[in-house]
């Protein structure tokens, strides 16, 4: 499975940027590559809660999976993550976060 960021502009000239496959992920942003950001953060919120609520399969109970996606998380929010890394994380993670 593939998650794709699915993006429009708004008639009053906001964008706005969707994950499909993860209900919620859907942002707004002044531009086309803030939406995108601004998604892609909240994605791996959005998943790091399904972890932290025991959402996920068993497999991904594991210890070394929260504290990778909270890093992850961290990393977003101090500005040291860039959209490689996150394509990296959502790549391991989409086969098995997504339901």
């Amino acid at each position: 499975m593939n998650l794709a960021v699915v993006t429009e502009q708004e008639t009053d000239g906001r964008w706005i940027a969707e994950i499909p496959q993860i209900p919620g992920a859907l942002a707004y942003g002044a531009d086309r590559r803030e939406a995108i950001s601004r998604v892609e953060a909240l994605a791996l919120r959005i998943l790091a809660e399904r972890l932290e609520h025991a959402e996920m399969s068993q497999e991904l109970e594991e210890p070394a999976w929260k504290s990778e996606i909270r890093d992850r998380i961290r990393a977003i929010d101090e500005g040291r993550m860039t959209g490689v890394a996150y394509e990296d994380v959502m790549r391991a993670a989409e086969n098995r976060l997504v339901p």
